[in-house]
């Protein structure tokens, strides 16, 4: 048996409501809502590839479990789950990072920077 690649995952459980908040967002500006829809739509990727690889896991470990050896390999599966885990992990803390200002009130630098320097007011 070969050794496993070490990957480290860590999933706060304030990120994940950060994130349920940012789901629900609409920024009036089109640039400041693309960004925001981007990164969700990335993150939600990221979600579906970790439960199908945790599914691939589970069916081949299972299929091994009851006797009948399969075809998968059952490490093979869990290395792809463990890369996707930590592939999301890091995704929901950098997307809650970047939105959590949003949730908690605090003023907004992702709809101040989408606005057009000529559209900014200055005072002389």
């Amino acid at each position: 048996m070969s050794p496993l690649p070490t990957f480290t995952a860590r999933i706060a459980a304030e990120d994940l409501a950060t994130l349920a908040e940012v789901a629900s967002l609409r920024f009036p500006l089109r640039a400041a809502e693309s960004r925001r829809l981007e990164r969700m739509r990335t993150l939600l990727a990221a979600a579906t590839e970790l439960g199908q690889t945790l599914n691939q896991y589970t069916h081949c470990a299972l299929v091994n479990c009851q006797g009948s050896h399969g075809v998968g390999s059952v490490h093979e599966h869990g290395e792809r789950f463990m890369a996707a885990l930590a592939h999301y992990a890091e995704l929901t803390r950098e997307v809650a990072a970047e939105y959590r200002h949003h949730v908690d009130g605090a003023p907004s630098p992702l709809l101040l920077a989408a606005l057009e320097p000529s559209a900014r007011l200055e005072v002389a």
